[in-house]
């Protein structure tokens, strides 16, 4: 490969971060159209067995990360866990300033979360979702007959004034998506095929 080969490839590579960058604005500014909707208090389950309100959770925070984890059977939402675990003090209490508190939901039982997060060095406040309607709610379950089925997702909150609580924004979670940045090394690995599930 010549030199202006090498240059052409590298503006086009340009031209393709700039769309994908431009892309990204639009589909955060339309998952925030979904967003302004009134959420429910819900009671959650913590390790101990206690239960806590969602809006107690915030702490000394007005906004939210909630993120909707489908649990340790799905290796894939252990994955962005772990990558959430390496930097989500900096929205808590980072350098960057107290953005928003960050909490993980899952329909494991509790007793499952505490030791899955033990075994994975978790360190971020996580509870358990499994007696409450919260993913059926937000589209993060379904029902299959006699099965419920679980996807992961993000959602942004907002904890109001008078203590009320907004869904201000909330988006889906999947393999290749830039909240988990091992799928991007992946890819670009010389044995990858290209897919972002190896």
């Amino acid at each position: 490969m010549d030199a202006t080969q090498t240059q052409d490839l590298k503006q086009q590579l340009k031209a393709k971060w700039d769309q994908r960058n431009a892309l990204n604005m639009e589909m955060a500014a339309i998952e925030k159209q979904l967003g302004g909707q009134a959420m429910q208090d819900y009671e959650l389950t913590r390790h101990d067995g206690s239960t806590v309100r969602l809006s107690e959770m915030f702490g000394e925070h007005s906004q939210m990360v909630l993120v909707h984890n489908m649990g340790f059977a799905c290796k894939y939402c252990s994955l962005w866990a772990d990558g959430f675990n390496g930097y989500f003090h900096h929205l808590e209490s980072g350098e960057y300033g107290q953005r928003a508190k960050f909490l993980l939901v899952s329909n494991d039982r509790p007793d499952q979360q505490l030791a899955g997060a033990k075994l994975r060095s978790w360190q971020f406040d996580m509870l358990s979702c499994r007696e409450t309607s919260l993913s059926m709610d937000w589209g993060y379950a379904r029902e299959d007959g006699d099965k419920v089925h679980y996807g992961p997702g993000m959602m942004i909150l907002a904890k109001n004034g008078d203590g009320t609580i907004t869904c201000h924004q909330q988006t889906d979670i999947c393999p290749g998506d830039s909240l988990m940045g091992l799928f991007h090394m992946f890819i670009r690995l010389p044995d990858s095929t290209g897919s972002a599930f190896e």
